[in-house]
């Protein structure tokens, strides 16, 4: 045996040795690296959360300072504008304190309903000025208030005030599977006068986009409203009899349509639907449905 073959053990086990120690070297590198890389991103996520804590500090800065400039600049120290509801139209309450005044001056609101104008002199009840006028039912009022002291007229806009909720119909149904009957009440949270022009309402039975049957629901006394119904004193309640669709093969949907002294057309989404089937209905979902009034066809 000479020298080499002597040696080629051990070189057998110094290579193994050399790849063991540069594989952990380079475990040892890819870590590091990673580590790196996690320290340099989480770096990064940090400046980018301060930039936008800093963002949202100058907007809202920028936007306190806008409302005191707003307030700087009115006319007035108060203003405060109400819609309310009412058989004629929308009734707009304005109620301005400015901040001079003599005399000699006197100060006019006006309303846009629908692209018209309608003026009205503000009255004058202490250090405060009312101006109230009623205008047609709209989707949104416009108001501005203008104080004129002899020819000079200093105008501003106040703010716009917006009718769809006023002026919807919140309808909320309820399902009793023994009797086949749909409950529905129909309220508005903000104005129990809209229900006064109520007129009528009847249901169209859908399936496949196309109408199968009307249903002419019948008034309720709020007292015969399932329990799960009760509690709302300031409602109509109806009940509507279903069973001549519930054995109507497929996907049904029950659209409200609403008439109302108004004059307005009120949008008309699902208030109910089920699937129907041979043996009777098989399910079906409820609940709380909106319809404002529709002032873009």
């Amino acid at each position: 045996m000479n020298f080499m073959d002597r040696l080629r053990p051990y070189l057998s086990l110094v290579i193994v040795g050399l790849l063991a120690a540069n594989a952990f070297a380079t475990w040892s590198l890819s870590r590091s690296i990673d580590d790196k890389l996690d320290k340099l991103l989480n770096a990064q996520k940090n400046i980018q959360s301060t930039v936008t804590s800093s963002q949202d500090m100058i907007s809202q800065m920028n936007s306190n300072m806008q409302d005191e400039f707003d307030r700087q600049a009115s006319l007035f120290s108060e203003s405060n504008s109400v819609v309310s509801y009412s058989e004629e139209g929308l009734v707009v309450t304005t109620t301005l304190t400015p901040k001079e005044f003599n005399t000699e001056s006197k100060i006019t609101v006006t309303s846009v309903s629908n692209g018209l104008s309608y003026p009205k002199e503000a009255v004058q009840n202490g250090s405060e000025f009312v101006a109230t006028c009623v205008v047609p039912f709209c989707e949104i009022v416009d108001i501005s208030a203008a104080i004129t002291t002899g020819t000079a007229i200093e105008q501003e806009p106040l703010p716009s005030i917006p009718c769809q909720t006023l002026l919807a119909f919140d309808i909320y149904s309820h399902y009793e599977y023994d009797e086949q009957l749909l409950y529905f009440t129909v309220s508005n949270p903000q104005s129990a006068e809209l229900l006064n022009s109520l007129k009528n309402i009847h249901l169209s039975v859908v399936r496949d986009g196309q109408v199968v049957g009307a249903v002419y629901p019948t008034a309720a006394e709020l007292s015969a409203l399932p329990d799960s119904m009760k509690g709302n004193g300031n409602c109509l309640a109806y009940t509507a009899d279903l069973s001549p669709y519930v054995t109507l093969e497929g996907e049904m949907q029950v659209l409200p349509k609403i008439q109302s002294t108004t004059g307005l057309t009120y949008a008309s989404d699902v208030l109910f639907s089920f699937k129907g089937t041979a043996e009777g209905m098989d399910s079906y979902m409820s609940g709380d449905s909106w319809y404002p009034p529709l002032f873009h066809e």
